[in-house]
């Protein structure tokens, strides 16, 4: 198991025991959020571009992953990159839209100074 960017290595990837199930996808997770960190951590080293490449690795594993789409925003605008930063929620709006039929969260839009869309309630 690793979590570096792009890796598809699967804890014991050849079992197929139940209590993989759950464990596997903590993993995941962990893997995820470490990457995340990680993105973060690039871009306020000014390393801008690695710091996007590893964002969009996470992209990549889980498009649905809100919190990866805000490290990519986030990224753009410490860069200032703000009309990236505007491209990359629009991204975001639309992958959200179509696959769950909801819009960004508040906290999303929050980062472009966007008022929330209304009609869906977010946790």
């Amino acid at each position: 198991m690793t979590c570096l960017p792009d890796s598809d290595v699967e804890l014991l990837h050849d079992w197929d025991d139940e209590w993989l199930v759950d464990e596997r996808e903590r993993m995941r997770q962990l893997c995820l959020h470490v990457q995340e960190a990680f993105a973060d951590h690039l871009a306020a080293e000014g390393h801008f571009g690695l710091a996007l490449e590893v964002a969009f690795a996470v992209l990549r594993h889980d498009a649905l992953r809100e919190s990866a789409h805000r490290s990519v925003i986030r990224i753009h605008l410490a860069e200032g990159n703000v009309s990236e930063a505007r491209r990359a929620y629009a991204t975001c709006q639309r992958v959200l839209r179509q696959e769950l039929g909801i819009p960004p969260s508040p906290a999303t839009a929050r980062m472009l100074a966007l008022p929330p869309e209304r009609g869906v309630r977010r946790a």
